[in-house]
């Protein structure tokens, strides 16, 4: 039910921008874009990412709780709370959307994305001038791969940092444990995405592609992560089912003597701590802070 809720949410959202679109005459709004791009190129790429990012946040927002399960878009703290959810009990979801993730979005498309992405992909043509298209093509795909992936991402998680005012230790716990995975992650998604851009978009229409591209991203980097915590769900429980088989010569009805229930109460005690741990880290993860970044 929720998932058909948030499908219908997209479908009105879809069909409320191509109502404005078409109201204003798509002509008449694609060229004033064109006009912007060649006047002010870098307000207008910038003002597009952060569009689009916000965008991207509030879908994403919807999914994360739809996934897991939550009741409110912030992370509960409270682990009882969080075992309600690990177990579908508890008050019907509702959705509180979180502005200050949204603001932080939209700042960070604002000063850090659509700039970097304009200064890169101009010098980029500076950069890359050989004769050959395919090898053209290759050379700046690499580029963008080896060079404009890596920093990126670790500004991204820089300027999110700076923003929430966490402090260095967080800006180095982040990047220890999430800028290679993310890096990863976009080495598997971007490369033929970049091609098809390098290859057929003009110059200056390749922000607001990658821009675009980057709502599949946020949808891409999503379902891996909610199909990795799908995983260590089903491998705790395998675990937590395997420990309540009796050993050899137990009974069946129960421990056959006392050390033996304390043995089986002290696994189990453990085995819980475990899942407990476990689904509480699961909450506290952001996808927005944990994997999720634009272009």
């Amino acid at each position: 039910m929720a998932t058909n809720r948030t499908i219908l949410m997209l479908v009105i959202i879809s069909c409320t921008l191509w109502a404005v679109v078409s109201a204003a005459s798509f002509d008449d709004a694609w060229m004033a874009y064109k006009a912007a791009l060649k006047t002010t190129p870098i307000i207008t790429k910038s003002i597009t990412s952060a569009i689009i990012m916000i965008l991207s946040d509030t879908i994403t927002q919807r999914v994360e709780m739809t996934l897991t399960g939550r009741t409110t878009a912030p992370v509960a703290p409270n682990l009882k709370i969080s075992l309600l959810f690990y177990k579908g009990e508890g008050a019907p979801k509702t959705f509180e959307h979180d502005w200050v993730r949204t603001l932080h979005t939209a700042i960070t498309g604002l000063a850090y994305s659509g700039p970097v992405a304009h200064f890169w992909y101009q010098n980029l043509e500076k950069i890359v001038t050989v004769k050959h298209r395919l090898l053209g093509l290759l050379l700046r795909s690499l580029l963008d791969a080896i060079i404009f992936s890596p920093f990126t991402i670790a500004g991204y998680f820089t300027v999110r940092t700076i923003l929430e005012g966490t402090g260095i230790e967080s800006l180095k716990e982040k990047l220890r444990t999430k800028w290679l995975r993310a890096l990863f992650g976009a080495w598997q998604f971007w490369p033929m995405i970049n091609l098809f851009m390098f290859a057929l978009v003009p110059l200056q229409f390749r922000v607001l592609y990658s821009n675009i591209m980057s709502l599949l991203w946020t949808g891409y980097l999503t379902f891996m992560n909610q199909s990795r915590a799908n995983h260590t769900t089903t491998t705790e429980k395998e675990e937590d089912e395997t420990k309540k088989i009796p050993r050899e010569g137990a009974s069946l009805d129960g421990p056959s003597t006392k050390t033996h229930g304390v043995d089986e109460n002290r696994r189990f005690s453990n085995g819980s701590r475990k899942r407990n741990s476990m689904v509480s880290d699961g909450l506290r993860s952001s996808f927005c802070d944990d994997l999720i970044f634009e272009r």
